[in-house]
């Protein structure tokens, strides 16, 4: 079974949203019940997927999540001009972090058996932030459409996007050299901010 109860024990929390390790698998506690007087327990589900994306900063990031299969009368494909492609939907319950609060529609992922050549590429269509979040806490639940691979996809480490990251700079226009290359003026941008980040301030 991939969904169980948990209870805390006496003197023990459970985080809604937070990992279990239990049976050498990895468990997403999904629910919460709001009454814990005597005791805390809630539902907790087996992960079957580690999603993984570049944030902002270009680092690798890695969380486990539940992945269902979310196309639902749908035959799995469309026509378009003549050709058949990928109309599959899944849906995808995960944490709720300073990492998964980032992502939002628009934002593709790689996700297949690990032991696929050429897995399919999915993009968030409905980022369902409230899904079940109380008092900060909680699982995000993200609708993808299938949307077709590209040469910017990582296969071998399942990250869409990989080879295009672009670092998320402010470029200080007022004040470049007309004959910088692009690759010095994003030197030049990064560095201005970490020593903007470095400033010490005197109250």
């Amino acid at each position: 079974m991939a969904l169980k109860k948990i209870c805390a024990l006496p003197g023990e929390q459970l985080l809604h949203g937070g990992l279990v390790d239990f049976a050498d698998s990895k468990w997403l506690i999904t629910e919460l019940d709001a009454n814990d007087e005597v005791y805390t327990s809630g539902m907790m589900q087996r992960c079957n997927y580690l999603l993984k994306w570049l944030n902002k900063k270009g680092e690798i990031i890695e969380k486990w999540c539940i992945v269902e299969d979310g196309t639902k009368y749908l035959i799995g494909e469309k026509a378009e001009d003549m050709m058949s492609i990928g109309d599959a939907r899944i849906a995808i319950t995960i944490c709720k972090d300073s990492d998964t609060i980032e992502l939002g529609r628009g934002k593709r992922f790689l996700v297949d058996d690990l032991d696929a050549e050429a897995p399919l590429a999915y993009q968030i269509t409905k980022p369902n932030k409230l899904f079940n979040v109380y008092d900060g806490q909680g699982v995000f639940r993200f609708i993808l459409n299938e949307v077709n691979m590209t040469d910017d996809d990582n296969v071998e480490l399942r990250i869409a996007d990989y080879f295009n990251w672009k670092p998320d700079v402010q470029l200080d226009n007022e004040h470049q050299d007309a004959d910088m290359t692009l690759e010095e003026i994003i030197d030049s941008a990064t560095s201005k901010t970490e020593q903007d980040d470095n400033k010490e301030v005197w109250l």
